[in-house]
């Protein structure tokens, strides 16, 4: 499903789950995997979600037009910021104080979320953006979209640094730590890793059958994740191209995927209703949170000392705990 498709299913809440916490050697639970807590705010769907690397902080966007920063432990909003537009997709870094947006305003914005206040707009967009990254120090942006461009940023002068063009737009968007590789996701059902300071494309990764929605690259940048709307998450070798394994299971488009800490587990997303668990070894599906309708989007924060949290949109009164519309939810851990 292309990000550009809107599902005008009623105000969305988004959850943040203490989920996807199951023994190497468990058996698959029945149910829920997690709690949840509300935190009040979003008055319209909420399309993206990325949390910080200790867990704490939540950035989230959506059409109500706003970028809301969130204390993840006492649900306090503590920043709000406003586009001219929907807002499809949200980048934070690691510490947390650093946040970038775009969406239908055709704008790329870096925000303050310390001071709380707009750093910059970045030039060259022509079209709705519907994936954000950030580099791990903040020194560089990337995005893409519907004008089938992936624009690289240096934000130490707000300039465009490269431009890549791909033959179809682009749903999702994810950079290296040092911002040195970019992942994309595509229309034309292609996973692309592109070298950036080379300004050429590495690898494809070829095997979707149908549009790829979302991305994620391992730590060390030698594993690639990926899900589409041929309802499959797929591993990928990075170096060679070749894809390790295929995850099924999901009856719907797969909207969000993520690594977990030490990157043997999984977790997607999908519009059957489901978040899951997948070990990365046997392609074994450890768990799942079920929904009463269908997930939009996915975050993950894990360490190998703590079980995972998860952030996540869904329908106004949907999900494992009763909901009110545009609320966002928080865990109990």
């Amino acid at each position: 499903m292309r990000r550009g498709r809107i599902h005008h299913a009623g105000a969305l809440w988004l959850a943040l789950v203490g989920v996807l916490g199951v023994g190497a050697h468990a058996q698959p639970p029945a149910g829920s995997l997690g709690t949840s807590r509300q935190l009040l705010g979003h008055t319209d769907q909420v399309y993206g979600v990325a949390l910080s690397a200790d867990g704490r902080r939540l950035l989230s966007g959506g059409l109500d037009r706003t970028v809301r920063l969130w204390d993840v432990e006492t649900g306090r909003e503590l920043q709000r910021f406003h586009h001219g537009g929907w807002v499809r997709c949200v980048a934070l870094t690691p510490d947390g104080r650093r946040g970038a947006s775009g969406g239908d305003d055709r704008t790329v914005r870096l925000w303050d979320l310390e001071a709380g206040r707009e750093l910059m707009q970045l030039d060259g967009v022509t079209a709705e953006v519907y994936g954000v990254a950030l580099s791990a120090d903040g020194r560089r942006v990337a995005a893409g979209g519907a004008d089938w461009g992936l624009r690289v940023w240096e934000l130490a002068g707000g300039w465009e640094w490269k431009r890549l063009r791909h033959q179809s737009p682009i749903n999702a968007v994810v950079l290296s730590a040092d911002g040195r590789l970019a992942v994309t996701g595509c229309d034309d059902d292609t996973v692309r890793l592109w070298d950036v300071d080379a300004g050429r494309e590495r690898k494809r990764f070829e095997g979707h059958t149908d549009e790829a929605n979302a991305v994620a690259l391992s730590a060390d940048g030698r594993r690639l994740l990926s899900g589409g709307d041929d309802k499959t998450v797929r591993l990928w070798d990075a170096t060679t191209g070749r894809e390790l394994r295929q995850f099924l299971g999901h009856r719907a488009e797969v909207n969000g995927v993520a690594f977990l800490a030490g990157e043997r587990r999984a977790a997607s997303c999908s519009h059957d209703r489901t978040v899951r668990l997948w070990d990365l070894e046997t392609g074994r599906e450890l768990g799942r949170l079920p929904h009463d309708s269908g997930v939009q989007c996915l975050a993950v924060w894990s360490t190998a000392a703590s079980p995972p949290r998860a952030a996540m949109t869904i329908p106004s009164g949907s999900g494992p705990c009763p909901s009110e519309g545009g609320r966002v939810r928080r865990p109990q851990l």
